[in-house]
């Protein structure tokens, strides 16, 4: 069985080298083009990260250039978010503009959730390749159908997606195309909202805190306890679930990085590729359980899991 692989955001070029020793296997990033900020703003996002103050984007050319400089040279793949659910009509060329900006200076893949802008950049540029975003909701039959039409070679599984669901997907498409199986990510690690992506019209922006950053409380009256112990993981944590991932069949890990502290990120970069290891030479998912939990969280994680 081929050894699932680790994605992670990138907030800033200068982290891309530590990102990938600790042992990133591809990178995704955002870019805004100073165009968009200029004539759309903040109040319609292009990859649902409207920060500016904090290292989220790539936001200039200059940028864009040097970044694809350094993954030639590192051969580390790395795909452009563009994961807003929606555009609106008058502001598609302009999200086409930034894609052909994008190619022009080596950028191929990009992880889309709006179906109208798959189809838009397949007419556009035939060659690049797709990646379903997790923010497009639900995943079924019907969603791979779709996909495969639009030409995607990759599905990113919504947050909620539980693990025998993904088994349960992964079956079906291996037996309708045996020959060209999708590739499916899933989330390993931080950031596990509450919300769906595909229904938030929340902005992550610097004027205000997003609706999931907000004191909430659960439907039966309890408290969500947000003081989580500082360890890898920390605001959603997947670990546990590496093996059963696995053997479910997904082909990518999930790290939500974007905007996070450098070195927490390599923190749960190490930790994810040292699970992920253990998972791909360990017999049975108890056994795998309780070695990741000695080795990884002596003294307990933080509890937030992602798949219970």
């Amino acid at each position: 069985m081929r050894k699932m692989q680790i994605t992670a955001g990138l907030g800033r070029i200068e982290d891309l080298p530590a990102y990938q020793e600790a042992g990133a296997d591809a990178l995704y990033a955002g870019f805004v083009p100073a165009k968009w900020r200029l004539f759309v703003g903040e109040w319609e996002p292009l990859n649902r990260r409207e920060v500016q103050f904090v290292n989220v984007q790539i936001g200039t050319t200059s940028e864009l250039e040097i970044l694809s400089g350094m993954a030639r040279a590192r051969n580390l793949p790395i795909a452009i978010t563009l994961n807003s659910p929606f555009y609106r009509p008058e502001n598609l060329p302009r999200v086409l503009d930034a894609v052909g900006l994008c190619c022009d200076y080596g950028f191929s893949t990009f992880i889309v959730a709006d179906p109208v802008l798959l189809v838009r950049i397949r007419q556009a540029f035939p060659e690049a390749v797709l990646h379903l975003s997790g923010e497009f909701g639900e995943v079924n039959r019907y969603t791979m159908a779709l996909a495969r039409q639009l030409g995607a070679s990759r599905i990113i599984l919504p947050r909620r997606t539980g693990i025998a669901e993904i088994q349960s997907l992964v079956e079906r498409d291996r037996a309708d195309h045996p020959g060209d199986p999708l590739e499916f990510e899933a989330f390993a690690m931080n950031e596990l909202c509450h919300y769906s992506g595909a229904y938030c019209m929340s902005l992550h922006c610097d004027a205000f805190a997003p609706a999931c950053r907000r004191p909430w409380r659960l439907s039966h009256g309890e408290m969500k306890e947000q003081d989580f112990p500082d360890v890898p993981g920390t605001s959603g944590c997947g670990i546990c679930s590496l093996y059963a991932l696995q053997q479910a069949g997904v082909t990518h890990l999930k790290v939500v990085s974007r905007g996070a502290r450098t070195e927490e990120t390599i923190r749960d970069i190490k930790a994810l590729a040292r699970a992920r290891d253990l998972a791909a030479s360990t017999e049975s998912d108890e056994t795998y359980r309780r070695l990741v939990k000695s080795l990884l969280f002596p003294e307990g994680c933080s509890g937030n899991c992602y798949y219970r």
